[in-house]
């Protein structure tokens, strides 16, 4: 059952990767389901936390914030370790997202804590884009050394995703800055590393922000 859940979960990432996020998240639950069955609650809580980000992506945001709370209730009477900080994360990543920017900063410091405390680096990169991000969307510069570190880390490390995203958020924000010619540079940037490396969903999104910075551009056609 160990090993069949690891596959599942090998499988979820696969789908996410390449934008099949129903299949994504079914492969997920599958995995999360045989770990509640072995009674691992590290892995309990891991595939909560995927759940929670792969749910915000197929549009649930009502089940992403309900796996992000499932997924600290589990892992945070545990022994703090990796899970514990992606779990921290996820909530800050979500905070981003909702354009909370005292949020964001709570869960993202707490994350980066952890992160460096147990040298998880995958968590720093995530993390440092979190905090970056919402910096940068409230206007406050210093949100570009952190991103710019998430992204140098993530190139460092072969964190391709993170990278992925990384670029998208610095392109999206200096879009939001209206510097629209640094916007368009960093757009092609992205959207050429998405296809390089197979990261159809990230491409989608991408395609979708050249279409915002075109209109805002005056580039109708």
């Amino acid at each position: 059952p160990a090993e069949r859940a690891r596959l599942l979960e090998g499988r979820s990432v696969a789908c996410y990767l390449s934008d099949h996020g129903e299949e994504a998240i079914a492969a997920r639950q599958a995995a999360l389901d045989i770990w509640r069955t072995l009674g691992d609650p590290l892995k309990e809580g891991e595939n909560l936390r995927w759940l929670s980000r792969l749910s915000w992506y197929d549009g649930r945001g009502d089940e992403a914030e309900a796996a992000a709370t499932a997924a600290l209730e589990v892992l945070e009477p545990l022994a703090p370790g990796p899970e514990l900080a992606m779990a921290y994360s996820n909530l800050s990543q979500l905070r981003m997202l909702g354009d909370d920017l005292e949020g964001t900063l709570l869960w993202g410091y707490r994350a980066i804590a952890l992160a460096e405390e147990f040298e998880e680096t995958e968590t720093l990169v995530h993390a440092l884009a979190n905090v970056g991000s919402m910096r940068l969307i409230s206007g406050d510069d210093r949100g570009e050394e952190e991103l710019t570190r998430s992204l140098q880390l993530a190139l460092d490390r072969g964190y391709l995703d993170h990278a992925g995203r990384a670029l998208a958020n610095l392109a999206f924000t200096t879009m939001l800055d209206m510097r629209l010619d640094e916007a368009d540079r960093r757009l092609d940037t992205a959207i050429a590393f998405a296809i390089e490396h197979d990261l159809d969903f990230r491409r989608g999104y991408l395609l979708a922000t050249r279409a915002a910075l075109r209109a805002r551009q005056g580039s109708w056609d």
